[in-house]
């Protein structure tokens, strides 16, 4: 995709005169100048004296990276230097011990396997007995090590975990199989283990599991057999592209296996990049032999299947077919035709967003939009109810056995740490007192939803503390969220207790979603949420602090370039990194004119006081393209004492709490807030 001019800066003569060369002196010293000219295999290349800023996108050059290198140690120095700033980390530290650690949990044949975190990192995978509470510790993670996921057997006797070990340098991927009898292990070891499934498919029997292998092992996305008791050369595949022509297979696609107790078949979920909308595919688990494999498809993204849920020989699904909030559909496997499915659970003003099945039922989670509801339908009778919630929330795990009745899930809000509950055969839920409620304060979170006129479809929520100041402005973060929509639902982050104990406001706009065809303009929508919380007295341009949740995001920095006088202060996670440059060699993907339109650069103009911006990798350096907006911003911007900041990503021991005390000091000073200064 070529930038186009206008977007890089309004006009030739304009972008002549932004070098970075002409910067005004800063209160902590000059930004880094432009490098002057390519070096190494570009050295050759004249500057491009239109576009000086072109030269960023050449970051295997030696000049770059000593530019890049020269930002980041600015920035550095700069966030360093705040007052106040230490004290806030070590409030994040406090507030982090006393949350909930148990990331991971699941309950099969009557045992809770869940996984705790301690405050130096290690993870230790537990075992309990749902019925006495006696628990047992099956593993700790050692040096450079962390889990990744885990899957019980459907009788509960193994647990399949999955080890990450970056120790030695590199990274080894294994599935480290337990008894959960004593935690003892069995010497099968699978290597090459793809960490980002969700985890493994164990025969019912528990004598053989399926995993899937990472790319990075050389066999692409496949799935494999291991047989526990043989070794691990011996692990054959099952589902890999080409292996077969009934089961159709891209590389970029990922499989996972579905198996069921007391179920004679098993399912093939693919998924697919860049849609919610799985493949399906079935077989009979006597007959998984791989290329062999008897496969029959089932539904293919068209058929806007977003879950699947193997129920004995019958197939749950939950399509978006008719409708986007979604339905549920049964289907017997012994008359396979999508087609001829029935509709259990009609689409209504509800959002049906997950499934799980027991035995005597199934459990749908659902949204008004706002808040979760639990619905079960029963599989016998086909009667459908709601079931009463211990709080109003967000449910963030649902999990049921088949070979049990009644479910588990974690529920949590604003100002309520999760806790896990017992759904019972009869609908009543008992906390099973897995998860403790953190201690600090959090029953001083209130919040409110608000909804600003003209806002786009984005939804506003208010976070405050219960004895909030009146009549005065206060600091306000202003968080773009463009999440799923489970993500978007009320959660618990005690972390925004050192916010708002400095009597601070915390906003969440949740970006409404973007379906086919369809490309709502977030900036819009967050502009009109920015303008509302200033119009209604509870904050002020020069409070207001803009925030962008996640890598790759365009909402704040669209939002900045129209309305540059709203906010006082910016954090985003390297915006625009798969902007392509214009150099007249690569190819940019295609895109439809409206996406093309949107990750295009927001226009800078010189001389316009933009508000201050702190610009981060996401996982490393920044990209390219963010390279080049930071450093046109600087240029541009007429205001010496709003710095615009270059890093990299934190690193090390606890980067992501080091990471968010230096945003939230570097937006506390820019708000003004008493105890947050610069100090040379």
């Amino acid at each position: 995709m070529a930038i186009r001019g206008g977007r890089w800066l309004a006009g030739a003569m304009l972008a002549a005169t932004l070098t970075t060369a002409m910067a005004q002196l800063q209160p902590w010293g000059d930004y880094p100048p432009l490098p002057s000219a390519a070096t190494g295999e570009n050295a050759g290349q004249q500057q491009d004296h239109q576009d000086p800023y072109r030269i960023l996108m050449q970051q295997d050059d030696v000049q770059v990276r000593a530019w890049m290198k020269k930002q980041a140690a600015l920035a550095d120095s700069v966030l360093t230097h705040i007052a106040g700033r230490n004290a806030l980390l070590q409030s994040l530290y406090a507030l982090r011990s006393d949350a909930a650690t148990v990331s991971e949990l699941s309950e099969v044949h009557a045992s809770q396997f869940y996984l705790s975190t301690d405050s130096a990192g290690v993870q230790r995978l537990f075992v309990r007995n749902a019925a006495t509470g006696g628990e047992r510790i099956l593993m700790a993670t050692g040096a450079g090590e962390s889990i990744a996921f885990f899957t019980p057997a459907p009788d509960a006797s193994l647990v399949a975990v999955a080890v990450v070990n970056t120790a030695a340098g590199g990274a080894r991927r294994r599935l480290q199989i337990l008894r959960s009898s004593d935690g003892s292990a069995l010497d099968d070891m699978p290597d090459g283990i793809d960490t980002t499934a969700s985890g493994v498919a164990w025969k019912p029997d528990a004598s053989a599991l399926y995993f899937r292998r990472s790319a990075g092992a050389g066999t692409g996305n496949a799935i494999w057999q291991h047989v526990l008791g043989q070794a691990a050369s011996k692990d054959r595949t099952v589902i890999a592209a080409g292996l077969s022509p009934r089961l159709k297979l891209a590389a970029a696609d990922m499989p996972q296996l579905q198996t069921q107790s007391g179920s004679p078949y098993v399912l093939a979920e693919i998924r697919h990049a860049g849609t919610p909308w799985i493949s399906i595919y079935f077989a009979r688990l006597a007959e998984l032999k791989g290329a062999a494999t008897s496969w029959q498809r089932l539904a293919g993204p068209a058929d806007k299947v977003r879950e699947v849920r193997l129920a004995a020989e019958r197939l749950l699904l939950l399509s978006e077919k008719k409708s986007d909030h979604g339905s549920v559909l049964k289907l017997a496997l012994k008359r396979p035709q999508l087609a001829g499915a029935q509709e259990i659970v009609k689409a209504g003003a509800d959002t049906l967003l997950a499934l799980a099945v027991a035995r005597n039922a199934a459990y749908i989670h659902a949204t008004d939009g706002n808040l979760s509801k639990l619905l079960k339908l029963d599989m016998a009778s086909g009667k459908q109810e709601e079931l009463a919630l211990p709080l109003d929330g967000r449910i963030s795990r649902l999990d049921a056995d088949a070979g049990d009745d009644g479910a588990l899930l974690v529920l949590e809000a604003l100002n309520a740490a999760p806790l896990a509950y017992r759904v019972l055969a009869d609908g009543q839920m008992r906390n099973t007192e897995l998860l403790r409620p953190a201690q600090s304060g959090v029953h001083r979170i209130a919040s409110k939803r608000l909804t600003p006129p003209g806002q786009q479809g984005a939804a506003l929520t208010l976070i405050y503390p219960q004895a909030l100041a009146s009549g005065s402005l206060h600091a306000t973060l202003l968080i773009a969220q463009q999440k799923s929509r489970t993500e978007k639902l009320p959660h618990f982050d005690a972390s925004w207790l050192a916010w708002l104990e400095r009597d601070g406001l915390i906003a969440l706009v949740s970006l409404p979603d973007r379906p086919e065809g369809r490309q709502p303009d977030a900036a819009a929508g967050f502009i009109a949420a920015a303008d509302y919380l200033v119009k209604e007295g509870y904050t002020s341009s020069k409070k207001l602090l803009a925030q962008e949740a996640g890598p790759g995001g365009m909402t704040v920095a669209t939002a900045v370039s129209r309305r540059p006088e709203l906010f006082a202060a910016v954090q985003i996670t390297d915006a625009m990194a798969d902007v392509a440059p214009p150099d007249g060699k690569r190819k940019a993907p295609k895109r439809s004119a409206a996406v093309a339109k949107e990750v295009e650069y927001p226009a800078l103009r010189a001389g316009v006081r933009y508000p201050a911006l702190l610009l981060s990798g996401a996982t490393a350096e920044p990209g390219p393209a963010a390279a080049a907006y930071v450093a046109r911003l600087q240029a541009a911007s007429a205001s010496n004492s709003k710095p615009v900041l270059l890093r990299s990503a934190a690193v090390g021991e606890d980067a992501a709490l080091n990471a968010k005390a230096d945003a939230w000091a570097f937006f506390l000073w820019q708000a003004g807030e008493p105890g947050f200064s610069w100090q040379p």
